[in-house]
């Protein structure tokens, strides 16, 4: 099961550049253009899960006005599902800060769809109890059965609350809110109910291009408390800290999958660098083996012609160095096992 960062075709970036007498990706390589790349691996899942970082819609004037060049996003109806489909991306949450760029008719219209083409979602719905619902699935896998619960939420910002009104409520659509009350009583409940489970937080965080911060800690550790064991984030555009707490490992932020965006790499010097997440299962003697295997790929759109691509072996020991410089809580010599497959080089970190 491949779990990836944030994907959006930049149609509404693409347009802008345009207007500006440059290039439109979309109109000069067409969509599957920022996919070639990473292709074989999405291709290579069972099951392939991703946050979509867009509303679905064609109507026409958001609610919002654009108080900042970054605020309003829309994908193709017809072009974005098919292109998912295409490449094997089947799951999306919605859990995200642009979910809503055009409202709830937007949302409403995006749910509809992915319906259509038959793309499950969620972290998103029309009311607060279809929003917290998770995404399960369940394997036979020789001879044990495997149930995986994932749940998204988009930690809490008040100003996505009280001004933009994202936030599902008892009778208004929006995205699944993750505040610290709130995800702990969701995490904790689907654990009540199926004490088997292995569950994923799938958490959507506001900062862009930086480190994780103290309140994404907190977060991220009430989740595994109330039950999960696993947290891979995104929204940040690149990776953040990988940490083992309490023997559970958090991926704070696998950034972009595909994000047809200029990006701000350079001038905030950021670490242009995410993951797509690899999450294997497989029978030993009876029992489930189970190992994480992030793949870092160069997100820089400025360097690869919006091609993000698998790291090369230059690019990967920048990633050790990084990854051994800001994570926590790992011994680099049980926990953390470098690799290379016919993909290309790996971090694998072992679950079970």
């Amino acid at each position: 099961m491949l779990l990836g960062g944030d994907v959006y075709f930049g149609e509404t970036y693409q347009t802008k550049s345009e207007s500006k007498g440059k290039k439109n990706i979309l109109k000069e390589y067409g969509y599957e253009h920022c996919l070639v790349n990473i292709g074989p691996l999405l291709k290579k899942a069972d099951q392939v899960i991703v946050n979509l970082e867009t509303p679905l819609t064609d109507i026409s004037q958001s609610p919002f006005t654009e108080d900042d060049k970054y605020r309003i996003h829309k994908g193709d109806i017809i072009k974005t599902p098919a292109t998912l489909k295409k490449y094997n991306i089947n799951v999306v949450s919605l859990a995200n800060n642009h979910s809503l760029d055009y409202g709830e008719g937007g949302l409403d219209q995006t749910l509809k769809t992915l319906k259509d083409n038959s793309i499950a979602y969620f972290g998103a719905g029309l009311n607060e109890t279809e929003a917290s619902l998770p995404y399960r699935i369940s394997y036979k896998i020789g001879n044990k059965n495997f149930n995986l619960v994932i749940i998204g939420g988009l930690d809490y910002s008040k100003k996505y609350d009280t001004l933009y009104h994202f936030y599902a409520g008892k009778n208004n659509a929006g995205v699944n809110e993750w505040r610290r009350k709130k995800v702990i009583a969701q995490i904790k409940s689907i654990r009540s109910a199926d004490k088997t489970a292995f569950i994923i937080a799938f958490p959507h965080w506001f900062e862009n291009y930086e480190w994780k911060g103290k309140d994404q800690s907190e977060l991220a550790h009430a989740m595994i408390d109330a039950g999960a064991d696993m947290v891979a984030g995104h929204g940040t555009h690149m990776f953040q800290e990988i940490e083992l707490y309490k023997d559970k490992w958090i991926v704070y932020s696998m950034g972009n999958l595909a994000f047809n965006a200029p990006g701000r790499y350079k001038k905030k010097e950021a670490n242009p660098y995410s993951f797509a997440a690899m999450l294997e299962i497989v029978e030993k003697k009876n029992n489930l083996s189970m190992n994480l295997k992030l793949y870092p790929i160069l997100s820089d759109n400025l360097q690869t012609n919006y091609q993000p691509r698998f790291v090369t072996e230059s690019e990967i020991q920048t990633v050790h160095d990084l990854l051994r410089s800001h994570s926590i809580n790992i011994n680099f010599k049980r926990d953390y096992e470098p690799g290379k497959d016919e993909t290309g080089y790996f971090i694998n970190l072992k679950i079970y």
